[in-house]
């Protein structure tokens, strides 16, 4: 048996310029007889008739293409982690925002403001009898056929509303009054004109 080789001392030797194979035995020393450099083996072929050499390449081939697909694969499953995270954060943050987000304040609607010179008259008293006074018309509570507690005093002319009064006001015609009377006198009470505008606030007291 020979074990075939060449030899790789290029410009030092001619077989190895001349890329010339050389055979020795099995025994012999694997160098070249020429510039005793160690050869270097030339792989025969195998029974298919194949080179042992393509089978190893293709095998080093196999090796490093399932390597870079795990790595790949680890490198995606790391950025699709890193997007889910990212994607999660930002959903996270936006459930937040809402719920900081502030109430919107509704504006309330304003009531209207009243005429400053006009006053609502107070209603009648639920007790609304009525008495003719000659220079008016009394509705309200009555006592003894005078008129005693809560009630209204309208006048058909000019009148002096109370002897009792030291200012000695009048009441015109249209003119009513709404207050307190007692013994048939005005306690106290509100001056109102036709068109129920305020006159006078009459504070007499009781009389004795």
């Amino acid at each position: 048996m020979t074990r075939k080789g060449s030899c790789i001392n290029f410009g030092n030797c001619s077989k190895a310029d001349l890329k010339e194979t050389i055979e020795l035995g099995v025994t012999e020393d694997f160098v070249c007889p020429e510039c005793d450099s160690e050869l270097t083996e030339m792989v025969g072929k195998s029974k298919g008739g194949k080179k042992k050499m393509p089978l190893i390449i293709g095998g080093v081939a196999l090796v490093l293409v399932l390597a870079g697909g795990g790595l790949i694969y680890a490198l995606s499953g790391d950025e699709t982690d890193e997007f889910e995270d990212l994607a999660a954060l930002a959903s996270t943050e936006q459930v937040q925002q809402v719920e900081e987000t502030p109430p919107v304040a509704v504006a309330e609607e304003s009531a209207p403001v009243p005429e400053a010179s006009k006053q609502v008259a107070p209603s009648a008293p639920v007790n609304n009898s009525s008495l003719d006074l000659g220079f008016g018309t009394y509705k309200g509570e009555l006592k003894d056929g005078k008129a005693n507690g809560m009630g209204t005093m309208y006048y058909s002319e000019r009148h002096l509303i109370s002897k009792r009064d030291r200012q000695e006001r009048y009441a015109e015609a249209g003119d009513y009054i709404v207050g307190e009377f007692y013994g048939g006198e005005l306690v106290q009470g509100k001056l109102f004109d036709s068109e129920n505008v305020q006159k006078q606030t009459l504070i007499l007291g009781r009389p004795h």
